[in-house]
């Protein structure tokens, strides 16, 4: 619908100055002083459409399409193109996946030795699961002092407010 719109529009402007040039005329920087539609201007364009028409009609055989073949180009590209693609496509999609095979055997050793790091040293080697929370500081104590500083601020703000 868009297309259609746009290109009715683009008629309707064609047709616009078609009729009316001076439209156009009036906006161009230097005066121009061109009728469109004086006799002399009317038979010259009429002689140019017809000419051209005729030279059309009189070589509309040759414009017709021959079956051939055709060497462009393109023949160059499309002869060794598997084998290029072979060897930089193909190839390389395959090193890229041996690298994302590794990388997850990698990752997933190393998930594994994260759920229990404990294991591997010997001190604190045991055979129950590891949690995480018996070694992780409480959040309790740092969240008592943060509230501490911010009333102890608040105050001293307070304080030199009074003053």
């Amino acid at each position: 619908m868009g297309m259609f719109l746009g290109m009715g529009l683009a008629a309707a402007c064609c047709i616009l100055l078609g009729v009316a040039p001076s439209l156009l005329y009036q906006h161009l920087p230097y005066p121009a002083h061109f009728k469109p539609y004086t006799p002399a201007h009317l038979v010259e364009t009429a002689q140019l459409l017809l000419f051209t028409f005729f030279g059309f009609w009189m070589f509309r055989r040759y414009l017709a399409g021959e079956p051939t073949v055709t060497l462009d180009t393109d023949w160059f590209y499309r002869g060794p193109a598997r084998v290029v693609c072979g060897v930089l496509v193909v190839s390389v999609d395959r090193a890229f996946d041996l690298f994302d095979r590794w990388a997850l055997l990698i990752v997933r050793a190393l998930a594994a030795f994260a759920r229990n790091p404990l294991r591997l040293l010997p001190p604190f080697a045991s055979d129950t699961d590891y949690s995480p929370d018996r070694c992780r500081p409480s959040t309790q104590r740092l969240l008592a002092c943060v509230l501490l500083a911010f009333v102890l601020l608040s105050l001293w703000g307070l304080y030199r407010l009074a003053l």
